[in-house]
This record gives C-alpha cells, sequence and structure tokens, in this order.
C-alpha cells in the first residue's frame, strides 16, 4: 500500500477547501466544542479524541498534526460538509432527531392555562433517552462509506477488525447510540462495500477516487467505473 505522504494530505485538504468550502480548525481553540463536551458528558473523549464537523467547518483535536492515517477521517468529514451544504437546515435538524424535540419541553412555559398541553410539552423531555435515530444513521453511513472506499483502493479490502470498530460506534455511546441493532449494522455495512465496489459512488466519493487515483494510489486491482448518486 503506499502512504499518502504530507504533500499529497495537504494537496486533498486544499481541494476540500476548494470544492467544498471545508475549513479544519483546531478543536481546543473553539469555545463552541469546549461547550459541547460539557453537554456530552457520556462521552469522555469528545475534545481529545474525535473529530466534528459542524456546517463545513472540522473541528479537529490537532490540526496540525495530521498523517496518512487522517486521510480516510478527512475524507468523512467532506462527505458531511458536503451534505450540509446541499441539504442545509435538514441535515442539522435530521441529525439531531429525535433528540432535538426535547426542546418541545420549552412549550409548557406558555401551556400554564392549559393543564393536558402542558404536560404533553412537559413530556417532551423524554426524547433525551438514547432513542434510535434513522437519520443520524443514515449520514453517518455516507460518512462510514468514505473511510470503506478509502481501504478499498488503498488496500484492495476492509479488515475485520475495522468493521466490527465501526459497528461498535453505531450501535454504543459514541453517537449515543444512534442504531443499537449489531446484526442490521453488519447488513449495512455489506450492502454499503458492495456499492462501492460497484462503483455507485457519492460525489465527493468520486472526486476523492480520481484524486487518489491520479497520485498512484489505487491499487490496480481496485480501478472502477465511477457514478455518483
Amino acid at each position: 500500500m503506499s502512504e499518502v505522504t504530507a504533500d499529497v494530505f495537504a494537496e486533498y485538504r486544499t481541494l476540500c477547501e476548494e470544492r467544498w468550502g471545508v475549513k479544519v480548525v483546531e478543536k481546543s481553540d473553539s469555545w463552541l466544542m469546549k461547550a459541547i463536551a460539557k453537554i456530552l458528558f457520556f462521552n469522555k473523549r469528545f475534545l481529545t479524541g474525535y473529530i466534528t464537523t459542524i456546517g463545513t467547518t472540522i473541528y479537529w483535536p490537532k490540526a496540525d498534526d495530521l498523517n496518512h492515517n487522517d486521510f480516510s477521517t478527512l475524507f468523512h468529514e467532506a462527505q458531511h460538509a458536503y451534505d450540509y451544504k446541499r441539504f442545509p437546515p435538514w441535515f442539522i435538524l435530521s441529525y439531531l432527531s429525535p433528540q432535538i424535540l426535547t426542546i418541545l419541553m420549552l412549550l409548557a412555559f406558555v401551556a400554564l392555562t392549559g393543564a393536558l398541553w402542558w404536560f404533553v410539552f412537559l413530556g417532551a423531555v423524554a426524547f433525551l433517552a438514547p432513542f434510535p435515530s434513522v437519520f443520524r444513521t443514515h449520514w453517518e453511513m455516507r460518512g462510514l462509506g468514505c473511510g470503506m472506499a478509502f481501504r478499498i483502493w488503498t488496500t484492495g479490502s476492509i479488515n475485520d477488525r475495522f468493521k466490527e470498530f465501526a459497528v461498535a460506534r453505531f450501535v454504543g455511546p459514541d453517537y449515543y447510540f444512534m442504531w443499537p441493532f449489531k446484526k442490521w449494522m453488519r447488513k449495512k455495512l455489506a450492502r454499503a462495500e458492495q456499492k462501492i465496489r460497484n462503483g455507485d459512488l457519492t460525489e465527493v466519493q468520486q472526486a476523492t477516487y480520481e484524486f487518489l487515483n491520479t497520485r498512484g494510489l489505487v491499487e490496480a486491482d481496485t480501478d472502477m467505473p465511477t457514478t455518483t448518486g
């Protein structure tokens, strides 16, 4: 496998900035990220172990210390930035669902004259529970597909360790138990891998494939026709 050098990574970062408006920011420099870390008390490594994308800005724990292993992560986050640009504000609202419905409880303060509605709106606090999120799963699967594609194109395969790591991210607390069904997730991964091998790619995936291919970083036996979707 050919390594993505620092120069190639820098070129791809520029591509992401110019084509999709992606901006990479040091996470520790952001007051917003620090505030979110307080809210996400269940994820102790939010500031130091996770990359977060809001809109087209990518908040990185160490934005100036990026290497080969970070390429697929930037690829993943570029997909989120692209989806955000195509579907605002739907992307944000759907990504945060159903937990975002908790804000309905604020209406209880204006429903004091109606006991029934007061209880209904106050009951919205129940959405803080880790209910499965169809939409967050959809968007994260698009991002995960980028990491899968990178491994297929540069090594020819996806190892079982990566697959099980991906499943754990979806079913566990990292994304608030967004799709806690292991068997279902394994099937989703298998379908996503087949789409990539068939050349059924998103626009970001196709652009990244062409970028890697022109620099000789795609394994010969993974060359494929590409279509965007």
